[in-house]
């Protein structure tokens, strides 16, 4: 049995001795990590997390040390060439995407007009030009390996709800909460899902739908607005007892698609400004006015901690 280490990030910059190459680093961890544990370890060597990935992913299994080093000195020579299906984040539909625009190796991506993948994926493309450079500026932390798929929240109501004007209300409650749970991670996605059920177990009535949104976001009105469109094409008027609001494929909120036609980044700055006072006032601290309405849950909420009243 030839067993491995499946992954991990050590950030070194700080801990190699100054006559200590990376290269002697790795060769020391690599016996430590046979005499403790027993098994064997590839390791990829790179400025950044992106290519310590790829380096150990693509070259390091086929050195007799199981050691490579992938940096700009030996970017163009050793990555470009590979086939663009190699390239960290491109996966078999963008590779054949990719394809069918004549870019078949990753230094053709690099070489590719950035401005042309922005056009056509909007980040998504932006993020795979900057991975065929070796760019990335996530940082080595605890949580590297804890990538969230989905961001969410889920709301059992205390009545059941009939009419939209009162259904909008809890709407708009959940894409703000959803929203602020998603900034607070860091991240933006681009796909929101909505869910409702009603309270008639005998006979059950609901959906689950989800809508692709042209760009990636962490905003609650955005959120809201593609939920509102879903509800209005999946309900069928059934009461209300639960409903439920994430955003989905989600990714780092490090690089963000701009728009000349809306102020992203004023909206960016209250955003921000809000969760700031509600983090140090409470969740009631802003609301909507909607909410002070008797379809609100937000202020109920609020009294509670953990699903109970404080």
């Amino acid at each position: 049995m030839d067993n491995r280490i499946d992954e991990i990030f050590v950030e070194m910059t700080h801990v190699l001795h100054p006559d200590e190459s990376p290269e002697e680093a790795a060769h020391l961890l690599k016996r430590r990590v046979k005499r403790m544990l027993g098994v064997n370890a590839r390791v990829g060597i790179g400025p950044t997390k992106v290519l310590a990935k790829m380096a150990c992913d693509h070259f390091a299994k086929k050195t007799p040390d199981e050691i490579f080093t992938l940096s700009a000195a030996n970017l163009q020579q050793q990555l470009w060439p590979r086939s663009v299906g190699d390239l960290f984040g491109v996966g078999r539909k963008m590779e054949a995407h990719l394809r069918s625009m004549g870019i078949r190796t990753i230094g053709q991506l690099a070489a590719f007009p950035l401005e042309q993948l922005k056009k056509r994926w909007g980040i998504n493309g932006e993020l795979i030009w900057h991975t065929a450079y070796g760019r990335d500026s996530s940082p080595v932390a605890t949580d590297t390996h804890v990538h969230r798929k989905g961001i969410g929240h889920h709301m059992t109501l205390t009545r059941d709800y009939y009419s939209w004007d009162d259904i909008r209300v809890v709407l708009r409650e959940l894409s703000e909460e959803t929203a602020r749970r998603v900034r607070a991670g860091g991240y933006i996605g681009c796909t929101v899902s909505a869910g409702a059920g009603g309270h008639d177990f005998d006979f059950p009535a609901g959906f689950h739908r989800q809508e692709k949104l042209l760009d990636y976001t962490n905003d609650g009105t955005v959120i809201y607005e593609a939920v509102c469109r879903l509800f209005h094409e999946h309900w069928t008027g059934f009461p209300l007892r639960s409903v439920g609001i994430t955003l989905d494929q989600l990714i780092p909120d490090t690089f963000r698609q701009l728009s000349l036609f809306s102020p992203l980044q004023d909206k960016e700055n209250l955003n921000h400004t809000i969760d700031h006072l509600k983090q140090r006032f409470g969740s009631a601290a802003v609301l909507h006015a909607s909410s002070l309405t008797a379809a609100g849950q937000a202020l109920l909420r609020a009294q509670k901690i953990g699903g109970h009243y404080k």
